[in-house]
């Protein structure tokens, strides 16, 4: 928007401010009528004078000092615009700058937000890619070595994911996550290479489900 020329904001404020004055002034020139009136009243039953001669003396008088008065206001609200519209562009100024910073805090704030929910998606689609993983490898898991180094990974996996939970600060989550492997149907019959595999698939698929429940209800 453009700004207006420096003459036209001088005349508004100088009117501005010198009807302002006008207006405080109405109640004393009210006033003032009222004692002339008065004034004259008197004249003509105690002195007994010309009420009108009388009259046009108070009018011109309080004319008079009302156009001093008045020239004397617009003169001085002339000589002190220029001050006056310099602390105004002043005052903008400083709106302006707090405003435009105000507005790069809330750009960074956004930015920073945006920088971590990245960061929170990336994590947590890497767990769950390790998961998709875990599900492959335990198929080709034949021997109690090759059960034992899964698991290692396996527990390492459960705590990140946990510890990722309580790093966004909700610690709960993280609790009820820890527990999801307890609802998987255990295995019957005798625990061979076969069920070993059953058994921890199904409890992978409920770390699973719980993970993926996390994801779509608490990632931004």
């Amino acid at each position: 928007m453009e700004r207006e020329s420096f003459g036209a904001r001088a005349r508004k404020t100088i009117w501005r401010d010198t009807w302002a004055s006008v207006k405080k002034r109405t109640i004393p020139l009210i006033v003032g009528l009222i004692g002339v009136a008065l004034g004259g009243l008197y004249s003509w039953l105690a002195l007994h004078r010309q009420v009108v001669e009388n009259v046009k003396i108070g009018l011109i008088a309080g004319a008079g000092a009302n156009v001093i008065w008045f020239l004397c206001v617009l003169i001085y609200n002339t000589v002190r615009v220029p001050w006056l519209l310099d602390a105004e562009s002043d005052q903008l100024i400083d709106q302006m700058e707090s405003r435009a910073e105000a507005a790069e805090i809330k750009v960074a704030s956004i930015e920073r937000t945006a920088k971590e929910n990245r960061q929170l998606q990336d994590l947590f689609s890497r767990l769950i890619q390790a998961g998709i993983e875990f599900s492959s490898q335990l198929i080709e898991c034949s021997t109690l070595a090759h059960f034992s180094s899964w698991d290692r990974h396996y527990k390492t996996w459960i705590e990140s994911i946990q510890n990722a939970m309580r790093d966004m600060g909700f610690p709960a989550d993280a609790a009820e996550f820890i527990r999801a492997g307890e609802y998987a149907e255990p295995v019957k019959g005798f625990m061979n290479i076969g069920n070993e595999r059953e058994q921890r698939c199904r409890v992978l698929e409920k770390y699973q489900e719980k993970l993926a429940e996390f994801v779509k209800r608490r990632l931004p």
